[in-house]
């Protein structure tokens, strides 16, 4: 409301919400009206999937949406991964990269294919969407709670980022 002094403090919370993503908090202190206010603000998520665990003893398919805006329509993509988890995450060009990719995503990006991830390399449509798959066969037990994490990341035609997508995991369960 007005004089409420909304806006005067912001802050990146961390995930409030629980959904994965990191959320902003903006505060309006009320200049001695009585107690202040915030409103959290869930972040906006560039990469979803349609499930969260795939079973080992089927195997299964995680379809993954891009949305990474129509400013980066028609650009190239490309999806990285990790099993290290997210707390190592990797400065690149200036943008923070919410994971760290393990040996095998290089390999896979130098072949430009990957047995796991369809395409590993693609192109935005001219909204900036995209879509790819995470694939498992059926596997041996022992895997049970390995959780798989992937981003994509946008490129120019120099391949310098543009753009950097939030982490999505793919738990292995029974």
């Amino acid at each position: 409301t007005n004089g409420d002094n909304f806006g005067n403090s912001a802050n990146a919370a961390g995930d409030v919400t629980g959904d994965g993503i990191p959320d902003l908090v903006i505060g309006a202190s009320q200049e001695g009206r009585g107690d202040g206010y915030a409103v959290v603000y869930s972040g906006t998520t560039a990469l979803r999937a349609n499930a969260r665990t795939i079973a080992l003893t089927t195997g299964g398919t995680q379809t993954l949406e891009l949305d990474a805006g129509s400013i980066h329509g028609g650009r190239d993509f490309l999806m990285i991964g990790t099993t290290e988890g997210l707390s190592a995450s990797t400065v690149v060009q200036s943008f923070t990269v919410p994971l760290s990719p393990q040996g095998i995503y290089f390999e896979m990006m130098a072949r430009g294919t990957s047995p796991f991830i369809q395409p590993l390399i693609g192109t935005l449509d001219a909204e900036g969407k995209g879509e790819a798959e995470f694939s498992l066969p059926s596997s041996r037990p022992g895997l049970e709670g390995l959780v798989f994490h992937h981003a994509f990341v946008v490129l120019d035609d120099k391949a310098d980022l543009l753009f950097v997508s939030n982490p999505v995991p793919a738990i292995l369960d029974e």
